[in-house]
């Protein structure tokens, strides 16, 4: 059954620790995202991921899903990591073909870093294309842009842009957010779902009162959007 975001999503990335992992299970997290992607310095092993999953599936929380971060590799390797850490969803990070979705085998996001040469219909019009094939995203991350890395960079995202395409797209927010920002990120963009990594560290490690602080300013800012705005995320 193709996994499904829900609106008013809470995403904590870059997750390599088992017991934070719970930490935000247990504040509301509704998806962890683990990085596959070697040389980025939130790569995570297999086995470590594995068990973060495990640990978090059998802790008695509410488990969220786990979502796989990749960068332009091969359909059938992202599969099997898939398979050894139980994925529920993964996340495309990279240059993706449309027709490269329809060989991966879970729900996929794509990640949207657009340029300051591309305008608003460049955009959709490349969305509309990921969204013709037979495994179409179920969401579209929007993040801030940087030349050389691929996210988790604390580089806010274009709120416009992203409040323009959340009209008319799943989108989920990424880039720059953190519990002093995010309440007034979802009244403006009213995305799909927000989504954190290092706006919830403190000097490069994950800092469990920034997690719990975020997870609940995001649940908050979600209960202040109008019913029409709830509406629409659904």
């Amino acid at each position: 059954m193709p996994a499904r975001i829900a609106p008013g999503s809470v995403k904590i990335c870059g997750n390599r620790d088992p017991e934070f992992c719970c930490l935000a299970a247990n504040a509301g997290a509704d998806l962890l995202g683990f990085i596959f992607v070697p040389g980025t310095n939130r790569y995570v092993e297999l086995e470590v991921a594995a068990e973060c999953v495990a640990t978090v599936k059998h802790s008695g929380a509410r488990a969220p899903q786990a979502v796989g971060v990749f960068v332009d590799e091969q359909p059938e390797h992202i599969n099997e990591i898939a398979r050894k850490t139980n994925l529920d969803v993964i996340q495309l990070h990279g240059k993706e073909l449309a027709t490269e979705l329809e060989r991966i085998e879970l729900s996929v996001i794509k990640v949207i870093r657009s340029t300051a040469n591309e305008t608003l219909d460049d955009i959709k019009r490349a969305l509309d294309t990921y969204l013709t094939s037979s495994n179409p995203p179920v969401a579209f991350l929007v993040d801030g842009y940087h030349a050389k890395l691929h996210g988790g960079t604390g580089v806010k995202a274009d709120w416009d842009l992203a409040a323009d395409l959340a009209a008319n797209f799943p989108v989920l927010l990424a880039g720059g957010l953190n519990a002093e920002n995010v309440v007034d990120a979802i009244g403006k963009v009213k995305p799909l779902g927000v989504d954190v990594s290092s706006g919830v560290e403190t000097d490069g490690s994950r800092d469990p009162e920034k997690i719990t602080s975020f997870i609940r300013a995001a649940k908050l800012g979600f209960s202040k959007l109008t019913p029409r705005g709830l509406a629409v995320l659904a």
